[in-house]
């Protein structure tokens, strides 16, 4: 089945592994880029908080995969905008990275990007969306006592050279949009407890829709992949539709950032 492949559950063992241990004080973990939104990505607002996440990938392949949660920052030019949409349809825009907190999620395949609430209040918002600009880099924070620290020139050759290449090999075509659609199906989803077979039948027209943006080919991979875990979901073999979809994009990001890792190697 598609929605299950060897590739989805090695995906599945790398995101776990990467969120089962501490991360060591010597050893920062990667920079990442943020893949650029191509639609606003709402923000779910809860407990506070107003969040959503969006897809990543690694930028620096001798470097541990984060752990889940670990704080990052952004680097270089960043725009990331959010915008923030009052009761009478006005909108106003601020600099997400003055005001959003961002983390790890999944290990190097998605950053969770998290606003306070009183953020929309403040602006009398009562909805709000990111939107990601091209070539966008984060960094880990950093930690006291981090003997092997990031440098300025490591963070340079990432947020630099290696970020417009990634550009062009990650960020363009079906499979990056399919990725796209599949972390915004994520982001559609209540907590896994909350799930109900009526929200999850009528995910795709929720959070999808028509998506006139997509690349044909991505948005019938993401359907796929979605169908899938419907139908993973029916016999049991899956207990809910947030794993299965988290598993379905780590797959198609762990195996194009090995593929990109491949094609760029000295040699290659």
């Amino acid at each position: 089945m598609h929605a299950l492949s060897a590739a989805a559950l090695a995906a599945c063992a790398t995101i776990a592994l990467a969120g089962a241990f501490p991360a060591p004080a010597a050893a920062a973990p990667q920079a990442l880029g943020v893949m650029a939104s191509a639609d606003p990505v709402p923000l779910v607002c809860t407990g506070g908080e107003c969040r959503a996440e969006v897809t990543a990938f690694c930028l620096q392949e001798s470097r541990q995969v984060p752990p889940e949660g670990t704080a990052y920052r952004a680097i270089g030019p960043a725009p990331m905008k959010l915008v923030l949409q009052r009761a009478d349809g006005s909108t106003i825009s601020v600099d997400a990275t003055q005001h959003a907190r961002l983390s790890s999620r999944r290990g190097f395949t998605a950053v969770s990007i998290a606003v306070p609430h009183s953020l929309l209040a403040q602006h009398a918002a009562v909805a709000a969306s990111i939107e990601i600009g091209p070539e966008v880099t984060v960094a880990p924070v950093a930690v006291a006592g981090d003997r092997a620290p990031q440098s300025a020139e490591e963070l340079a050759l990432a947020a630099g050279p290696l970020r417009s290449i990634a550009t062009e090999r990650l960020e363009q075509g079906a499979a990056a949009d399919a990725a796209r659609l599949t972390q915004r199906l994520i982001n559609a989803l209540p907590g896994q407890d909350q799930e109900t077979a009526e929200i999850r039948n009528g995910l795709w027209d929720v959070a999808i829709g028509s998506a006139t943006s997509a690349d044909p080919k991505g948005l019938e991979m993401a359907r796929r992949s979605y169908e899938g875990c419907q139908a993973a979901l029916e016999t049991g073999y899956m207990k809910n539709m947030r794993h299965c979809l988290e598993l379905q994009h780590g797959e198609m990001m762990i195996e194009r950032n090995h593929a990109f890792w491949r094609e760029i190697a000295p040699g290659s």
